[in-house]
């Protein structure tokens, strides 16, 4: 029995919107709606947390202490890894999502973006 288009594409699409999910989980907050502020104190899984508050560290007189370059350096370190979970993701999951899409007669529009444009909505925000 042949799949529909639809029966066959689902499993696919759903797993790459949960992990593009989970990874939007880590990055920085795109600004919440009607100027909405979020609180400090909150527990943040996003990296713009412990960015901004390394920053407010070092922007103050110099010298910038070793701990701040070393706390930079494992920033950078986690953005890296980030950005390598989300080239996994467009390399293996979107890839195999735009196959199923021609296998089933359809044919897979992406639309780019570039760093600099205004970021498109979260997944999780997606149909809410």
């Amino acid at each position: 029995m042949k799949l529909s288009a639809s029966n066959r594409t689902t499993p696919f699409m759903k797993l790459l919107l949960r992990s593009i999910a989970k990874w939007e989980q880590q990055v920085p907050q795109a600004p919440l709606p009607n100027r909405v502020q979020d609180y400090v104190s909150f527990p943040s899984r996003l990296l713009s947390t412990p960015v901004l508050y390394l920053m407010s560290l070092v922007d103050q007189d110099p010298p910038v202490t070793a701990a701040a370059e070393r706390e930079a350096k494992s920033l950078e370190g986690r953005w890296a890894a980030i950005k390598e979970r989300m080239e996994a993701i467009k390399t293996h999951q979107l890839k195999a999502f735009a196959h199923e899409l021609r296998l089933a007669g359809r044919q897979p529009q992406f639309a780019p973006w570039h760093s600099g444009d205004t970021p498109p909505p979260r997944v999780a925000n997606v149909g809410a």
